[in-house]
C-alpha cells in the first residue's frame, strides 16, 4: 500500500526509549500517534477488496451479455447459413426449371405448324362456338369471357388475312363475314341472329323503317291511298279528313295528355297520310279533268265576227272522270 513506517520522525534515542520503555522523553499518546495505523489499514483493505469484489461483479455482467451478444451473433449466422443454402436449393431449382421450360419451348418449335393447329380444331370441337338463345350479341358457349374475346378477335384476324383488311382498316373482313353470313344463312337463321339483338332491332331496323316509312309519305301511293281516303263514300270534309288522318296514326299517351305517334320500334312510327291541302294539291298537279276544248273548233266556219273566245269540256268525259275520283 506503500504507508509510511510507523517509527518515521523519531530519532535514535527514542527509538531505543520506545522498544525498552525506559528514560522516554515522549509521552505514550505521541508514539502511538505516530505508530502505524493498523485499523485505518485494515478499514482501507476492507474498502478496496469490496471495490475489487464490486468491479469483479460488473465485469461478470459486462461478460454476461458480451456473451449474449456473441450468441445473438451465432443464432443469425446460423440462421443465414439456413436460408442462404435454401436461397441455393431454389436458385438451383429455378434453374432446372428454366432449363425444361427452355427445352419444351424447342420442341414446340420443332413441331409442326399444321399439328397444332389440329390439336386447336380437336380441341374446339369439342366446345363450338354457340349464341345464346336470348341474346344473339353474346356466346353461352365458351362460357368464360376471356375464351369468347380470344375467339371473336381470332375470327376477326383471321377475315382481315382473307379479305385483306388492316389494323386500321376493319371493313374488308367485315364485309367478307357480312356477304358470308347473309349468303351462308338461311332466312330463319338470320330472323333469330337480328330478333335477339336488341342492338340490331332498336339501332339499326328501326333507323332503316324509319327511313323507309320517310320514302313511302312522299311516294305516289301514299298519295293515291290519301285520295281514296278523302273521296271514299262521297267527298269528306277537310275536319272529318284530319280527324280520320289523325286517328290513323295518333295515339293517346299514357304520361301526358298530349297525343303521341304510333310507333313500329323504337324510333319508327307508321306512315301519315298527305295533308288535306296536299292531296288537293296532288290532284290538281296530276289529274286533268276530262279534255278541255277550245271553242274555235267549234264555228271555224262562221265569220270572223261571230267567233268568241273560250273553251270547253265534253260533258261525258268529265261525268266520266268525276265518276272515277268518287269511285276510287
Amino acid at each position: 500500500m506503500g504507508l509510511a513506517n510507523k517509527y518515521v520522525g523519531l530519532d535514535q534515542r527514542e527509538l531505543e526509549m520506545a522498544r525498552k520503555g525506559r528514560h522516554r522523553r515522549v509521552s505514550t499518546r505521541i508514539v502511538n500517534k505516530r505508530r502505524f495505523p493498523i485499523g485505518e489499514y485494515k478499514y482501507g483493505m476492507r474498502n478496496l477488496k469490496a471495490n475489487y469484489l464490486l468491479g469483479c461483479k460488473s465485469l461478470r455482467k459486462e461478460k454476461e451479455k458480451l456473451d449474449s451478444v456473441l450468441d445473438e451473433k451465432r443464432e443469425v449466422s446460423d440462421a443465414y447459413s439456413k436460408e442462404k443454402t435454401k436461397l441455393n436449393l431454389a436458385s438451383r431449382k429455378l434453374k432446372r426449371i428454366q432449363e425444361k421450360e427452355a427445352a419444351l419451348s424447342s420442341t414446340k418449335r420443332q413441331l409442326a405448324p399444321e399439328t397444332i393447329r389440329k390439336r386447336k380444331i380437336l380441341k374446339r370441337q369439342r366446345e363450338p362456338t354457340q349464341i345464346s338463345d336470348t341474346n344473339s350479341e353474346v356466346l353461352s358457349v365458351p362460357k368464360t369471357e376471356i375464351s369468347s374475346r380470344r375467339r371473336k378477335k381470332e375470327t376477326l384476324e383471321s377475315c382481315k388475312e382473307v379479305h385483306g383488311g388492316t389494323s386500321d382498316n376493319k371493313k374488308p373482313a367485315l364485309d367478307g363475314m357480312w356477304v358470308t353470313l347473309v349468303n351462308k344463312a338461311s332466312p330463319k337463321q338470320l330472323i333469330d341472329y337480328v330478333a335477339n339483338s336488341s342492338k340490331v332491332v332498336n339501332k339499326v331496323i328501326g333507323s332503316v323503317v324509319k327511313s323507309s316509312v320517310e320514302s313511302f309519305e312522299i311516294s305516289n301511293d301514299n298519295s293515291l291511298c290519301s285520295v281514296k281516303v278523302l273521296y271514299s263514300n262521297g267527298l269528306l270534309s277537310k275536319e272529318k279528313y284530319k280527324a280520320i288522318r289523325s286517328n290513323l296514326s295518333m295515339c293517346c299517351s299514357t304520361t301526358s295528355k298530349r297525343r303521341k305517334a304510333i310507333q313500329l320500334l323504337k324510333g319508327a312510327r307508321i306512315p301519315k297520310l298527305l295533308t288535306c291541302d296536299k292531296v288537293k294539291q296532288y290532284i290538281k298537279s296530276n289529274w286533268n279533268v276530262a279534255k278541255v276544248h277550245d271553242l274555235s273548233e267549234l264555228y271555224y266556219d262562221l265569220d270572223e265576227s261571230e267567233h268568241v273566245n273560250g273553251a270547253y269540256r265534253e260533258l261525258t268525259d268529265l261525268l266520266l272522270e268525276l265518276a272515277d275520283l268518287y269511285s276510287y
